[in-house]
């Protein structure tokens, strides 16, 4: 069986180019790509990927872990993070935390002993021992979404602004009592909740920015979305308090529920009620009406994570190789 050295020698070029042909990344001339790609065709060529880990320390797979696949944006982001791979010549291995970082801990731990060329994490801790473990094994790693308290390259977008733009879509459209609805947030400290607190500061920021009043009551973030929206609407009823004629919800999936809840008590969208998401997940556009959301470009985000952990993998594999 002919071999990625064979290819090289027969071709005029270096293993290096070879890989960059075989491979697809990296720059090489389509002319000399075209003739790498033929000869490799003419002999059946198969690539021993154990061999190649040995021979270049890559291992062409990137570890991705992130909370849960309940979220339809989970799944859309590790979509777009295995598209991005695949046409980098990459594969990725999964891992889900379930929000608790021992497992995200485990998971860590099992890339390192892997050997994956680098790590995409969406982290629940801010800080961890696994995370000095994995630079001490050379593994690149890319924190999305939620920053981290260790000094490794962040991806994500400014949630203080997005939040402020929801807001004031809301605003300029005539609303003035403006609710909030979150995933309960730990006033402990102790889980890394950094986009999900960027949000609810942006959201509070706005209101003062734009003279609109702050009421707590109108707050669901520190309990389950049925039971916060069942104790404001007891107080509606009740006349101790006003229902309010919009809410900014942290994601999609609890705008989509919020609207299913105040239907079964007859409050309608956006008769009654204005509601707006985030994220733009597909399900956004299934409701009835179609979900106002604030879109979170996940392809971009993974575009970057990638790109970022592949370059790493590439200077250390061809350091010494120029290209052709």
């Amino acid at each position: 069986m002919i071999t990625s050295d064979k290819i090289a020698q027969l071709c005029g070029v270096s293993r290096g180019t070879v890989d960059r042909a075989l491979n697809n990344r990296g720059r090489i001339s389509p002319k000399t790509k075209e003739r790498v790609l033929k000869v490799a065709s003419k002999y059946g060529y198969k690539p021993d990927f154990i061999a190649r880990s040995l021979a270049t320390g890559v291992t062409y797979t990137i570890g991705v872990i992130v909370l849960d696949l309940y979220n339809q944006f989970f799944s859309d982001l590790l979509n777009c993070v295995e598209a991005e791979a695949r046409k980098r010549g990459y594969f990725i291995h999964i891992a889900l935390s379930h929000r608790n970082a021992g497992s995200e801990n485990s998971a860590l731990e099992h890339f390192i002993n892997r050997k994956v060329d680098g790590i995409i994490l969406y982290s629940v801790q801010h800080r961890s021992e696994m995370f000095s473990k994995v630079d001490a094994a050379g593994i690149p790693m890319v924190s999305i979404i939620n920053r981290i308290g260790h000094k490794c390259g962040y991806i994500g977008i400014n949630d203080k602004n997005a939040i402020f733009d929801a807001v004031k879509c809301l605003v300029d459209t005539g609303h003035k009592n403006i609710g909030y609805i979150s995933f309960p947030l730990d006033s402990t400290g102790e889980i890394n909740q950094y986009a999900l607190t960027e949000r609810f500061n942006g959201f509070k920021e706005a209101l003062a920015k734009l003279n609109l009043p702050f009421d707590q009551r109108r707050m669901i973030v520190d309990s389950g979305l049925h039971e916060g929206l069942k104790r404001l609407l007891d107080g509606v009823r009740s006349g101790s308090q006003v229902l309010p004629d919009a809410f900014v919800c942290v994601d999609d999936l609890y705008a989509i529920e919020t609207i299913h809840f105040l239907k079964k008590y007859s409050i309608n969208v956006p008769e009654d009620i204005s509601i707006i998401g985030f994220d733009n997940i597909q399900a956004s556009g299934l409701t009835t009406p179609a979900l106002t959301t604030v879109e979170y470009p996940v392809d971009i985000i993974a575009q970057k994570a990638v790109s970022r952990i592949v370059s790493e993998a590439s200077r250390r594999a061809h350091a010494d190789v120029k290209n052709e």
